[in-house]
């Protein structure tokens, strides 16, 4: 392997890349395969790394264990808060539920004294249109 450096004028940086040559048997001529290292520091020439391989390792930041179960608490929690959200939507339900049986209740009464009123006057003819029974 050796080494290459191009300068880019357009951002005045100058680039250090590997070089590996590589025979192609097809063509019968080599290739130069390329890998970028990093790049010329101007004022003191040496190389700076760049990508994976020149990074600092991260010792502040929580790992995949970490974030895997932060993952999993929010999961839950969401899951809590869906079922939490559903019990009031049942109990709303089953108190409407109830009132309307009260109420339903309390017109099949109302109409029973309206039809035994028709009936004791005898000229007014009242019938029902609904039934309000369960």
């Amino acid at each position: 392997m050796s080494r290459v450096y191009q300068y880019d004028n357009r951002v005045d940086v100058t680039y250090v890349y590997d070089v590996e040559e590589i025979f192609d048997e097809k063509t019968g001529k080599t290739r130069s395969k390329r890998k970028l290292i990093g790049k010329l520091n101007p004022e003191t020439k040496q190389l700076v790394p760049t990508g994976k391989r020149g990074r600092p390792a991260k010792t502040d930041s929580p790992s995949a264990d970490t974030k895997k179960e932060e993952t999993r608490n929010k999961e839950e929690l969401a899951k809590a808060r869906f079922l939490e959200t559903l019990q009031k939507k049942d109990e709303a339900i089953a108190a409407l539920k109830s009132e309307n049986r009260q109420l339903k209740a309390v017109i099949n009464k109302l109409e029973k004294t309206l039809l035994s009123i028709s009936t004791l006057c005898g000229d007014i003819q009242y019938t029902s249109n609904q039934d309000f029974t369960d």
